[in-house]
């Protein structure tokens, strides 16, 4: 599938300018979980290191967060008032830790922000919009 097809996916429009910009087409992986991830089922992407998986697992969450940022006031949107949106709990911290990286990029140059430096210190009144755990007794 190459990107000209990128939009039968349904992201917002700028969600699909970003990705056409970066990548040259869906891999495996995004192709087979996104229509099962638009409908809200469920599901499950096994695939090799390196063939696309986070972001097939997180472009939906991104594309939610965006739209709902251009719904709201920017400063409403940042103090998160519906709290956790996206939860990742991973079995390692190292995996963590790449989603992190992995996700970081995409959020930047998209224009979707986790929560501020000024609301960190507030975390258990208003929870970050994508909150990444590493599950007790891993490395």
């Amino acid at each position: 599938m190459s990107n000209s097809h990128f939009s039968s996916f349904g992201f917002h429009p700028i969600i699909e300018h970003w990705f056409k910009n970066r990548f040259a087409a869906p891999s495996p992986p995004q192709k087979s979980g996104w229509p099962s991830i638009a409908k809200g089922n469920h599901t499950l992407i096994l695939a090799p290191t390196g063939s696309g998986k986070t972001l097939a697992a997180f472009l939906w969450s991104i594309d939610q967060l965006f739209r709902k940022s251009l719904e709201m006031d920017a400063r409403k949107f940042d103090q998160n008032p519906s709290g956790v949106h996206t939860l990742y709990i991973s079995p390692l911290k190292a995996l963590n830790n790449d989603i992190h990286q992995n996700l970081k990029e995409p959020l930047k140059e998209i224009g979707v922000s986790s929560t501020p430096a000024a609301y960190r210190k507030k975390l258990y009144d208003r929870p970050p919009i994508i909150w990444c755990l590493w599950t007790a007794g891993s490395s």
